[in-house]
């Protein structure tokens, strides 16, 4: 469950890889990506992944991180992640780990944090803090800690109860992206009452379900 801030590269990669989809779906579909009810019908379709449920314990605590105080348990917590290429990190991965939006004021970031009564941090969520939204950035949680629950907890009585409500935050919507092929965070986020962002997405969502590509969708939600 982790969502990676896209380096200049990525972006391209991801462009390339769309366009070669793109021009397949339309020898396959041909006119009919041109009405209107499809964009409408992958938006409010049925949930892509059935959910899950799962219950956190009474143990576990969401609270919003101090910095710098919580930072060394946030570093901690995400250096249990296994990257597939440990020795060549991108810049995102780096960063991801090194939690440096938290450490820069500039990036006007929020980190919602589970962990035990003990303090040993089990899960992080950054929000970057906008007017008119919140972008829920890097969810994750310890591999050994997946499965109860702790996704949902954060994304719901974190960002929702304790980020949304902050009197400095004006914005009533949360907005995320997230790869396709990441079916456990696709399913957390659509358990949260996320939905794609709008028909591009949604098309872009249903280009990867008949091409088998991984590719990365906006998704969002009206908190209030």
């Amino acid at each position: 469950q982790l969502y990676e801030t896209w380096t200049a590269q990525e972006m391209d990669i991801q462009k390339m890889e769309l366009q070669r989809h793109v021009m397949l779906a339309i020898m396959l579909c041909g006119l009919i990506l041109c009405t209107d009810g499809l964009s409408t019908g992958l938006m409010k379709s049925q949930k892509i992944f059935q959910p899950q449920r799962n219950a956190v314990g009474g143990k576990i605590s969401i609270d919003i991180a101090s910095i710098p105080g919580d930072l060394d348990g946030i570093r901690e917590c995400r250096s249990t992640v296994d990257f597939a290429n440990q020795a060549n990190l991108l810049a995102s991965q780096r960063s991801f780990l090194n939690a440096t939006a938290l450490s820069n004021s500039g990036f006007n970031a929020i980190c919602v944090i589970a962990r035990e009564k003990k303090g040993k941090v089990l899960g992080t969520t950054d929000c970057r803090i906008a007017k008119k939204e919140v972008v829920v950035n890097n969810v994750f949680v310890r591999a050994d800690q997946r499965g109860k629950g702790i996704g949902e907890k954060m994304m719901l009585d974190g960002v929702e109860k304790l980020v949304m409500t902050k009197p400095s935050v004006t914005a009533k919507k949360c907005s995320l992206n997230v790869y396709t092929n990441n079916k456990a965070a696709v399913r957390l986020y659509q358990k949260c009452g996320y939905e794609l962002s709008d028909p591009l997405n949604a098309f872009v969502f249903w280009i990867s379900r008949i091409t088998g590509a991984s590719l990365q969708v906006a998704m969002s939600k009206t908190i209030r």
